[in-house]
């Protein structure tokens, strides 16, 4: 199974990492995808080494500075898109989507809530990750 992260560059909350940690126990997944962006692609990326050092991690970069980043641990860093088109990517490699919000509403202008978006659209299971750690799962996830 591929899990993904779509996540605000403010990076998570204690709570919200707290919540990745135990849903990556959870799911105990294959691989995982990330967009390669400084905050929360950055907090996943270190609690996925953490819990899984040996983890195949794919980096969906959005921009060339972020591509140039040195990611540690199995990376397979893939060319850079414009952010939309990639968040589309990492939901479309992803079995099941994490999302790690700044806030508690959706928000028009927000990465984060249109990659939830277009995973909803095309029936991805999602949890998505408030910033005080409650969690809402969008569509039941199957094991």
């Amino acid at each position: 199974m591929i899990l993904a992260l779509t996540g605000t560059r403010y990076g998570m909350t204690l709570q919200q990492q707290q919540q990745v940690t135990s849903i990556l126990q959870r799911l105990q997944p294959d691989s995982v995808v990330h967009g390669g962006c400084r905050g929360a692609d950055t907090d996943f990326h270190g609690l996925v080494l953490s819990y899984q050092p040996q983890m195949p991690i794919t980096i969906y970069p959005g921009d060339a500075t972020q591509a140039a980043a040195p990611w540690p641990g199995l990376c397979d860093v893939r060319p850079v898109k414009p952010y939309l088109r990639r968040n589309k990517d990492i939901v479309n490699t992803a079995d099941t989507i994490l999302a790690t919000p700044r806030g508690f509403r959706e928000e028009l202008r927000s990465g984060t809530w249109a990659a939830i978006r277009f995973a909803e659209k095309v029936g991805k299971p999602i949890f998505i990750i408030y910033p005080d750690g409650t969690v809402t799962s969008l569509l039941s996830f199957k094991s």
